[in-house]
């Protein structure tokens, strides 16, 4: 009885540890772009030779960033869904970036991990800056093309 359980507990420990690897695998591919929620405005004003630093970068030491869609919408609706305003989401090419780029656990748990830039965006590095469509709750529900 005693070798069935852990060999039960062997395979859960196995299946455990394939569904990460899995999720790495889904994450490294997925992780040459990343992408940044930038004020419209902001952005904007900035010249195409410019590099860009947000206006938090001061308080926070880095920009922040995230990967994937679903995560970005997550994101954007848990942090800035009250703050008003047009919103771009840039698309960044990770091998571009020359700023130091870093993988670090988030104090809001909405994921493991983040990737966040120690230095500003080089402008080369945006590969596609999207247009960001928003409810009129401020719900961010999609981004465009």
């Amino acid at each position: 009885m005693r070798k069935r359980e852990d060999a039960k507990m062997q395979r859960c420990k196995d299946a455990k540890i394939m569904s990460t690897i899995i999720q790495v695998l889904k994450i490294g591919v997925a992780m040459s772009e990343i992408f940044h929620l930038a004020p419209a405005a902001r952005w904007e004003a900035g010249s195409s030779a410019e590099e860009y630093l947000p206006e938090e970068y001061s308080k926070d030491g880095f920009i922040h960033c995230t990967a994937g869609d679903e995560l970005m919408l997550r994101v954007a609706n848990h942090h800035y869904r009250h703050t008003p305003g047009a919103y771009v989401l840039l698309v960044l090419e990770t091998e571009r970036l020359t700023s130091e780029l870093r993988w670090e656990a988030p104090g809001d748990g909405l994921a493991e991990r983040f990737p966040h830039i120690y230095g500003p965006i080089n402008r080369d590095a945006v590969i596609q800056v999207r247009s960001v469509q928003r409810s009129a709750d401020g719900t961010f529900t999609s981004w465009g093309n």
